[in-house]
């Protein structure tokens, strides 16, 4: 009932959730990128999955610095157009390398996103439904991650990789943007 009372959070939810299921895929599609399109082996997964992974530890700390300067509402939106561009870029002009700078740059904004969206929540959600309200987030992205996991397998065996990339990264940067035109998320300080 709580979700549903917070005009903010009962919008953020459902475009984080769509957010993840979208983007989750990467997860099993890299290891085929890497293999059969940067040739890279899985020396070149391993640096595909750790340039992410140390992009977004860099956005986490890089958050409350940039929080200071951009309002959220401003930041939440152009984090996830920034997640989506990247991808964009990786199918294009697939190169181990640089396919690692762009990675570092979808991990650097997630990071950015995720202690933006951890704080917006803490600091709405009243202190004795916080428990459940983490609890019941956590269950609706366990249900939406593996979902998108799944399907993005799925399309991995059907479609080429650099198609399902760039779809990946369209739909992200279209979900950024859509975020501009929504006068709860834009107005939030």
């Amino acid at each position: 009932r709580y979700i549903g009372s917070d005009k903010l959070i009962a919008t953020i939810i459902p475009i984080a959730i769509l957010a993840n299921f979208v983007y989750a895929p990467i997860s099993v599609l890299l290891a085929a990128w890497a293999k059969d399109v940067v040739k890279a082996g899985a020396q070149g997964y391993g640096l595909l999955e750790s340039s992410f992974l140390v992009g977004n530890l860099a956005g986490t700390l890089a958050a409350s610095t940039l929080a200071t300067r951009w309002r959220r509402g401003r930041m939440m939106p152009w984090c996830i157009v920034m997640m989506g561009l990247p991808l964009i870029g990786f199918a294009a002009a697939p190169n181990l390398y640089a396919d690692v700078g762009m990675l570092a740059v979808a991990g650097f904004t997630n990071g950015i996103i995720n202690i933006v969206l951890l704080t917006t929540f803490q600091q709405r959600v009243p202190n004795h439904l916080m428990g459940r309200f983490f609890g019941t987030l956590g269950a609706l992205f366990m249900v939406a991650t593996p979902l998108g996991i799944a399907i993005g397998g799925i399309l991995g065996d059907l479609l080429p990789l650099s198609v399902l990339f760039t779809a990946m990264g369209l739909l992200t940067a279209g979900i950024g943007v859509a975020m501009f035109r929504i006068p709860v998320i834009t107005e939030l300080e």
